[in-house]
């Protein structure tokens, strides 16, 4: 199996208000599903006390060993990554000594659960890349937008440069 599946329970209040719960709750029901989710995807069948077993479709093929990862950066969620077994996303919002720190504290604990080295470490990076290559490339309405969205001191200052009044409509300029 290629397929590499990533696990996050997030730490804002809001991503839980919006689903009518505070983040106690959250964090129990993540642990709870967690563990269910786990075990279906190396048994093929999801398993909760009081239900009927329901089976997993496509079953697995194989384990997913060292292909689970999760998303952490706190003490408690480093822990519980290692302790599912689960290899460490780390999402780069930290200075790297502190990523360092925790990639170390995650390998301790997955090593000392384990016995074995975890999964390589995936970090994700946030960077921004244009849509366009060229910015005379974008289509004139994001153009347009985009010039609309200066504040009117710094556009009535740049109205004088040709190629961004010819990007409004002149009826608009005449008002």
């Amino acid at each position: 199996g290629r397929l590499i599946v990533g696990f996050g329970k997030g730490e804002a209040a809001r991503e839980f208000s919006a689903f009518g719960m505070n983040l106690d709750e959250g964090r129990k029901r993540f642990d709870e599903n967690l563990a269910l989710v786990l075990r279906a995807l190396e048994t093929g069948t999801f398993e909760r006390d009081g239900e009927a077993p329901l089976r997993v479709r496509p079953e697995p093929a194989g384990s997913f060993r060292d292909r689970l990862y999760m998303a952490a950066g706190s003490p408690a969620s480093l822990d519980r990554a290692a302790e599912n077994g689960l290899g460490l996303l780390r999402i780069g919002l930290r200075s790297w000594g502190e990523v360092g720190e925790q990639v170390g504290r995650h390998h301790d604990l997955f090593m000392a659960t384990h016995g074995r080295e975890p999964p390589p470490t995936a970090t994700l990076v946030f960077g921004y890349v244009a849509q366009y290559l060229y910015e005379g490339d974008s289509p004139l309405a994001e153009r347009r937008a985009a010039a609309l969205s200066l504040d009117s001191a710094l556009l009535a200052e740049l109205l004088g440069q040709a190629e961004l009044r010819d990007l409004l409509d002149p009826e608009a300029l005449a008002q």
